[in-house]
């Protein structure tokens, strides 16, 4: 796939490219169960976070790398989990009647903000890192999905089905205030939005060109253009700016042999070698100090 992504526009970061030992953390299908995996990006060493014969997903690692949240059970009964990546000792933070899902941390760990699958109506949440306290975001009955914080930790950006199944928009909210501000607009679909680290741009995927789901930026403050930062022959989900906001860490290819990239400010994409399951990765700026789990 790397050989035939083609750069469309260069991404817009001049820092230095990310480490290539900067470790990612991934989903990956080993022995018959699906299970996170942190490793490095050029595949000399990775580690087993989680054993389990349920299904484990959307791992998002804290800003410190000493904690990752994650998802475990099926589609449509999932519950939220902490794993502590030093010890490796796992803490149940949702047991509910419906999924819990798309969890990601505030930029100091003290707070989660995850979706909500209530009988058919997805919604935003917030909850304390250890669970208690767990609220709904002002629902609109029109599925709000999938939110990341800002790096100040003031407000979220998502994406929502309010304006129509086929019409899924980009939206921030601040949440002192509840104030949301449209950050797209376009019939198509909008989706998987994160923040960069200054809190300037939201990288997403979408389908806006007619094909398949290619990475774009926006503006982060307002209805602005949204930019194609490249184009590919197949679909592109789930980018997460690196924590220096120098690369974008992304999902792509053809769903049989979805693999993991990473866009260079230069505009050159690396393939790592990792197989996944398409469930999501993330950056994991610190490596587990012990506890190690072999494959």
């Amino acid at each position: 796939m790397s050989a035939a992504i083609t750069l469309s526009l260069a991404a817009c970061v001049t820092a230095p490219t990310i480490p290539a030992d900067t470790p990612v953390a991934f989903v990956a299908v080993e022995d018959g169960n699906q299970d996170i995996f942190i490793g490095a990006q050029d595949g000399s060493w990775r580690r087993r976070i989680t054993n389990d014969a349920a299904i484990d997903r959307f791992p998002r690692c804290s800003e410190d790398g000493r904690r990752m949240v994650f998802v475990r059970g099926s589609e449509g009964q999932g519950e939220i989990y902490v794993v502590d990546l030093r010890t490796l000792v796992e803490t149940r933070l949702t047991t509910n009647d419906w999924e819990d899902y798309t969890p990601s941390w505030s930029p100091n760990g003290d707070r989660i903000v995850f979706t909500r699958a209530i009988n058919g109506d997805d919604r935003l949440a917030l909850m304390d890192a250890d669970g208690d306290n767990a609220a709904d975001l002002a629902p609109h009955g029109a599925r709000d999905v999938m939110a990341s914080f800002a790096p100040n930790g003031e407000s979220i950006v998502f994406h929502s089905y309010r304006d129509g199944a086929g019409n899924v928009e980009i939206y921030s909210r601040q949440l002192s205030t509840g104030v949301e501000t449209r950050l797209t607009d376009d019939p198509n679909r909008d989706y998987e939005v994160s923040y960069s680290p200054d809190g300037r741009r939201v990288v997403f995927s979408s389908n806006r060109a007619g094909g398949p789901w290619q990475l774009h930026e926006a503006p982060a403050d307002a209805l602005g253009e949204a930019r194609l930062l490249l184009e590919t022959p197949y679909h592109v989900w789930g980018p997460r700016y690196a924590p220096n906001g120098a690369s974008i860490l992304f999902n792509g290819g053809p769903s049989d042999r979805a693999r993991l990239f990473v866009l260079e400010a230069s505009g050159a994409v690396r393939e790592l070698p990792m197989a996944i399951h398409l469930a999501g990765a993330d950056w994991c700026p610190v490596a587990p100090a012990r506890g190690e789990r072999q494959p």
